[in-house]
């Protein structure tokens, strides 16, 4: 064609008031040192408002008797994670005992969880993650467009379950919205658009109504128009799904665009490409987000699944396959897993000596299991250290949902009714609870090590 058929092209990412993303504050917490004299306190936050008001609420009027000289009186606290985190943790610091290492270390790391909470949280976020240690000299905190449990846990590492759980949930995806005179590329990452790519096309040839092509040359022209156009989106597209690394892609638009699309994609971008939808250029981010986000779910579901079927066959070829607390524990310590598999009603309890890198189920032993000092044992989350492990040592992390999806016209199930499983679910309940896919298996020389 005579003329280029993209007028313009604009990137940008989109400003958020977080400085860092789930991933790269996973990446930091999982490569922190234990600390069994002075423990961790992780705290993760659901800090939507209680109302619809953007900040604190109003104070109420104070009376005169009641007012204190220099002292102004500070407004309504409407989050309800305040309350639960005040009663929780205040709880959870006296039972340490009057004095100590542990109090004191406490102490100081929630009066600095609260103020960080309080004053220095930006108000978007709806869900927060801070870890500290003052002992340590740790406190790493980030907010997040998600809401996150309100939980407290303390221990010898920080607890990154439920930040791995987002993660796994809200997986970085594209979508691209495309009719023949613009097309607009999205990625959206954990609930809001953090990037965007427009394309302008060009709009020749215009239609004349006198001293013009006839109408067949023009249909031709304009045919040709949207071809060349979809060959540069489609272009970009690539280009950009491989430089983030995104998996995944959901196409929107008309049926014209997306057909001249999918003649254009690269073999590779139609191997990430999940879903064609019609969608309106006029869509709000909120509107995208809404359309596509229960697409990307059935996805992650659909790759659970498959994760479960690899698995069943590593351990049914006694092959590449661990199953159990037992033997996934001991893989993660060995550094075998390459992919960690848990289903999320997995709960257990275990013991680990940081210093001689062992760990075990159970109940603490009352001697050394490998001849240690005994005093070097301490008691785990079972679940959240064999997180941390995978984290530590470069493992992928897919936790498999036990709920089945509920319709929209299925009836309210009694509170009392047990809750139906999926069966990806089902059969890791039968091995465990939690389960791997290794890199080598047990009597395998390890990479590095092979001759």
């Amino acid at each position: 064609m005579a003329t280029d058929p993209t007028k313009r092209i604009r990137r940008r990412r989109v400003a958020t008031p977080f400085t860092m993303g789930a991933e790269d504050f996973l990446d930091r917490l999982g490569h922190l040192a234990p600390s069994t004299e002075a423990p961790y306190l992780t705290v993760t936050v659901d800090w939507r408002p209680e109302g619809s008001s953007p900040g604190r609420a109003e104070p109420e009027e104070v009376r005169r008797s009641q007012r204190r000289a220099g002292v102004e009186e500070e407004g309504a606290r409407w989050r309800p994670a305040i309350e639960i985190l005040e009663d929780q943790v205040e709880d959870l610091i006296e039972a340490q005992g009057e004095r100590g290492v542990t109090h004191d270390s406490l102490r100081e790391d929630y009066k600095n969880i609260m103020g960080w909470l309080q004053n220095e949280l930006d108000p978007a976020a709806h869900g927060a993650c801070v870890v500290a240690n003052s002992s340590m000299d740790v406190f790493e905190a980030t907010g997040f467009l998600l809401p996150l449990p309100t939980e407290i846990h303390v221990g010898p590492t920080p607890a990154v379950y439920s930040l791995v759980q987002m993660v796994e949930d809200y997986p970085v995806y594209g979508v691209l919205n495309a009719d023949q005179q613009e097309a607009v590329l999205s990625f959206i990452a954990f609930g809001g658009i953090n990037r965007q790519v427009t394309l302008v096309g060009n709009d020749y040839p215009r239609h004349q109504q006198q001293g013009g092509w006839s109408q067949r040359r023009y249909q031709n022209r304009a045919g040709e128009r949207i071809d060349a156009f979809a060959r540069d989106v489609a272009e970009e597209t690539r280009k950009q799904l491989d430089r983030l690394g995104v998996h995944d892609l959901i196409v929107g638009g008309n049926e014209v665009m997306t057909s001249a699309l999918d003649d254009a994609f690269h073999e590779s971008v139609k191997k990430r490409s999940v879903a064609t939808i019609p969608m309106d250029m006029t869509a709000s981010d909120s509107d995208t987000i809404e359309a596509t986000m229960p697409i990307v779910t059935r996805v992650e579901r659909e790759r659970e699944e498959a994760a479960v079927r690899e698995l069943t066959d590593m351990i049914g070829m006694d092959a590449r396959g661990a199953s159990g607390p037992a033997d996934t524990l001991r893989a993660l310590q060995n550094g075998q897993v390459d992919v960690l598999v848990m289903v999320d009603t997995f709960e257990g309890t275990g013991w680990a000596d940081y210093e001689m890198h062992v760990f075990g189920i159970g109940d603490l032993p009352t001697t050394h299991p490998v001849g240690g000092d005994v005093s070097s044992l301490v008691s785990i989350d079972l679940r959240e250290e064999m997180v941390r492990l995978a984290l530590e040592t470069g493992a992928e992390v897919d936790i498999i949902h036990s709920a089945v999806p509920v319709a929209d016209d299925e009836e309210v199930r009694d509170v009392d009714d047990a809750m139906p499983m999926s069966p990806a679910a089902k059969t890791m309940q039968d091995m465990g609870g939690v389960g791997a896919i290794l890199r080598y298996s047990l009597d395998e020389t390890p990479p590095d090590e092979a001759v």
